[in-house]
């Protein structure tokens, strides 16, 4: 397996643990001061800057967010791995709805 099919199946172990809303799961895929970068923090606890560190802070940020929003699933649509990150596409769905916003996240991978 190549690194970017490593990085490729992390992203997809991403997708299936949020859309799962398995918080564990998702915080397994990172390291224990990981940082997450949001516009979507930035407004709901604009004393973060958008930025938050830790699997705490990251555990916290998606309790709240799978109980605000219980249906919430991403779609994908692209991944696009490159050297030590992927760029990972997607279409956020809730509630039988469906935004024709697409957003992105990349993942960076450090040894």
């Amino acid at each position: 397996m190549t690194h970017l099919d490593e990085l490729s199946n992390i992203a997809q172990n991403w997708f299936a643990a949020f859309n799962e809303h398995d918080i564990e799961k998702l915080l397994l895929l990172y390291d224990d001061e990981a940082s997450h970068y949001s516009p979507k923090l930035k407004v709901r606890h604009p004393e973060t800057h958008g930025l938050i560190k830790g699997k705490t802070a990251l555990r916290t940020w998606w309790q709240d967010a799978f109980l605000r929003l219980p249906t919430l699933k991403y779609e994908l649509i692209r991944l696009t791995p490159y050297e030590d990150r992927i760029f990972m596409e997607y279409i956020p769905c809730w509630r039988a709805f469906v935004t024709r916003c697409r957003s992105w996240l990349f993942l960076v991978c450090e040894d």
